[in-house]
């Protein structure tokens, strides 16, 4: 589960316990549910609680200021670094490559990795997946089903429109 704009430890603290199960967190306890298969997975409550993936996604200065403390959490598993709102809280606004940004997240991804966490970005083009893997990030979001699906259709679209048709309309 992926929680975004996590500000500090307290934040993935409560971003932990809303996934496990108590004693290690505050999720509702429902036994007969599909996740459980409806009470058939023998204990579904343990297995539950070590298959669930939190990563916080920190997007901001401030938070880049406290990385450790959150990467620290225990039951973190991963931080991700959000470069958009960066960018933007940076003063950089969809200047998601610019050097000071591009600087903080390479020294966020090594305090993280200090921690013994991973670390996630998301990447527009080619060479900003190069420059994010040339700082260590160690998984990279490279493309959406909204932005594959765009891209096949304006290249569909451009296609069609470069035919040149040529309508006989001498008689049927």
């Amino acid at each position: 589960v992926m929680f975004p704009f996590v500000q500090n430890a307290d934040e993935a603290r409560a971003a932990v316990a809303a996934c496990k199960y108590p004693p290690h967190g505050v999720r509702g306890m429902a036994a007969m549910s599909r996740g459980s298969r409806f009470g058939t997975v023998k204990d579904y409550f343990k297995v539950a609680n070590d298959a669930i993936s939190v990563v916080v996604q920190i997007e901001t200065p401030q938070a880049l200021g406290l990385v450790d403390a959150i990467a620290g959490v225990d039951g973190v598993d991963s931080v991700f670094l959000g470069p958009g709102d960066l960018s933007g809280a940076m003063g950089h606004v969809g200047n998601l490559m610019h050097p000071d940004v591009v600087d903080a997240m390479a020294k966020a991804t090594a305090r993280c990795h200090a921690a013994g966490k991973p670390v996630g970005s998301v990447a527009g083009t080619p060479e900003a997946v190069a420059i994010y893997r040339g700082i260590g990030i160690d998984y990279i979001g490279c493309a959406s089903d909204l932005g594959l699906m765009m891209r096949q259709c304006a290249a569909v679209l451009a296609s069609i429109r470069s035919q040149q048709v040529h309508v006989n309309t001498a008689g049927y």
